[in-house]
This record gives C-alpha cells, structure tokens and sequence, in this order.
C-alpha cells in the first residue's frame, strides 16, 4: 500500500474527500461513495469489496493497518483536518472511499429468491430493507428506475453495511417489462401489498412451494406496488393487522415479512 501524510487542508490528493455532503452525486455518477466509520470499513473488508482509498488519523491506520487490501491509498491527516476536509465533524475520523457495481438481470437471475424494490424512495428505508433482507438470508436485491440507489451513503450507513454482503441490480428496462422478464424464465411474482385479492402471508408461507423460484415486490411508501406489477402478480400477500392501521412503513413490513418467509424457506 501507498501512504501519503496529508499536513495542508488544499492538498488536492484528497479532493475526493472533500467537502463530502455537497459531492456526493457527483461521486455517485463515478461510481464511488464516500463511506464514514469504523463500522462500515470493517465490513467491507470483511466481504472484500474494492476501496480506492482511505483518509484517517495515524492512530487508527496502525489499530487497522494489517486489514487494509495492499493495493489502497492511505492518506494519514491530523483529526482537524480531516474535519475541515469532510466538510463536518466526524464521529470517527477515518473516511474510504467505495468503487461500487451493480449485476446484471442475468446474472442476479441465478438465485432463487429475490428482492425487487418498486419505488421506494427513501434512502433510509431502502437501508433498512437491506439490512432486514440480508439478516434473514435474502442476498438478491433488484431496484426501479423509481426507487433511489442503495449506494447512497446514507443508505448503506443505515443498512450498517450489510449492502457490501448483498447481490444487487438495477433494473434496465421499466419494472413492468423486469417484472415480465422473471415471470417468462419460471418466477413466481409475489407482491407483498394489501388488496382485496391479497392473503396472509403467514398463511401463504406454510404453502408455499420451496422449489419454486419467487419475485418478492416491496412497493413505494405512499402508493405502494404499481398496479401493472399487482395484475402480473402470481399472489398478493399482506401482513394482518388490527383494522384501525392500514398500513405499515415499508421498511418495518420488509422486517416481519421477510422473517416470516426465512422460516419457511430455511435458507441454513
């Protein structure tokens, strides 16, 4: 590994860093995100994703030094300037910086079960749903053209980076014609939304036929799935509720949904 001493706050070596909250679309279309904490950096060199680069103190670089891939830049910077660098005070000063990629629809068809967000257009909730979706065993993660990208970093600080373990695609056409794709090679399209036609789900796990291959669609926070996804729908689940809640935030129902399916699946 390279390791630079960063001793002047306009050091352009680190113009990546730079004032990160007002940069961060900017590095999104590169294809990198600037991830913050020890929390973060420990999972992705748990699950070996590529880092470019890391910014931190000359403390914490020795605590970590052993786990740190070879090839990465290292830039060692006094706690000050690496503050007045990012643009804000850290809770920990060690920043890196993450080349992410996406699968494509073929290559993500390969798992069984798969996670398809339509519209969800929080960056928190999508977070959460891929924490809850790789704690119960979901790898597979597919998102719309509607939905904002799970890259974000606050996406991937509330998902506790559990995004570096998941498989994720972009849908490349519209969800109607990602949704056809899946059900024309064998899917079965399960919608988890309230409707007059839809079931519990609790009652559709201890159906469900584990040798089957299953679309699960996640809706939008306010509207839900699209209308042209419930019609292509193999079945429509709910969540049962008491009658004076009509609905859950998507991320809480993602959780109680995806840990029902985990039992009857039984991904160990």
């Amino acid at each position: 590994m390279t390791i630079y001493q960063i001793d002047n706050i306009t050091d352009s070596r680190v113009d990546l860093f730079r004032n990160i909250k007002s940069t961060r679309t900017l590095l999104l279309e590169q294809g990198k995100t600037v991830c913050e904490g020890l929390i973060l950096f420990e999972q992705a060199i748990l699950t070996k994703v590529t880092i470019d680069c890391i910014l931190t103190t000359e403390e914490l670089f020795e605590q970590h030094k052993t786990s740190i891939p070879h090839d990465t830049e290292v830039f060692l910077a006094d706690k000050d300037i690496i503050n007045t660098i990012a643009g804000y005070k850290l809770r920990k000063p060690l920043l890196f910086v993450y080349r992410y990629s996406t699968l494509s629809i073929d290559e993500i068809s390969t798992g069984k079960n798969i996670l398809f967000l339509n519209g969800v257009i929080n960056f928190e909730n999508v977070g959460s749903i891929i924490r809850n979706a790789i704690a119960f065993g979901f790898n597979n993660i597919i998102y719309d053209s509607k939905t904002c990208t799970p890259f974000y970093p606050r996406s991937i600080v509330v998902s506790r980076g559990s995004l570096f373990h998941a498989k994720i695609a972009k849908a490349k056409s519209t969800s109607c014609e990602t949704i056809r794709y899946f059900k024309h090679i064998g899917y079965k399209i399960i919608s988890i939304e309230i409707s007059n036609n839809s079931i519990p789900i609790d009652i559709f796990a201890e159906n469900l036929n584990t040798m089957n291959k299953h679309i699960f669609v996640f809706g939008s926070e306010g509207g839900g799935v699209d209308l042209e996804i419930l019609k292509m729908s193999d079945i429509v689940v709910h969540i049962p509720m008491d009658l004076s809640i009509n609905s859950l935030n998507v991320a809480a129902s993602s959780a109680i949904s995806l840990y029902i399916l985990s039992k009857a699946i039984d991904f160990r």
